[in-house]
């Protein structure tokens, strides 16, 4: 039985991880705007970071057997999403499975966190296809493709 995206750990060479990064974004850009929307894309990545980085249940795979291209791509979208001090992974991790679970995303009391989730999404997409980029890049040329 083949797993579903949401039970499978993050993995940068996942062709879709950018668009499922940007695609969370854009809910929670549509929750920041007042549109009552479910962040069904958010709560998927977040159990996939959670499955993959997290202190609960859901974590699979020792911190040790995670590629170091994806540390690398979720550490540098980390930095880019900015947020006073650059906490741990697991403090990333918590937080963001804290944002998924709130009952009222558009409650003012939580806006800052959607906005740095906003961030963060947009920062893992960005990070995700740059570093796609850079390994198709490294690839051998075919002598007859440009």
């Amino acid at each position: 039985m083949s797993q579903t995206l949401t039970q499978q750990p993050l993995h940068v060479l996942d062709a879709d991880l950018p668009y499922i990064a940007s695609e969370a974004a854009v809910e929670i850009d549509n929750l920041i705007a007042g549109h009552s929307e479910e962040p069904t894309a958010f709560k998927d990545l977040v159990r996939r970071l959670d499955r993959s980085f997290g202190d609960s249940a859901l974590s699979e795979e020792p911190r040790y057997m995670v590629d170091a291209g994806t540390l690398t791509v979720v550490d540098e979208a980390i930095r880019r999403a900015g947020g006073g001090a650059t906490p741990n992974l697991s403090d990333v991790v918590k937080r963001a499975v804290e944002i998924a679970a709130l009952p009222d995303p558009q409650s003012a009391e939580h806006r800052g966190d959607f906005e740095w989730a906003l961030d963060f999404c947009l920062a893992l997409s960005r990070a995700a296809a740059a570093y796609r980029r850079s390994i198709y890049d490294l690839q051998p040329k075919h002598p007859f493709r440009r």
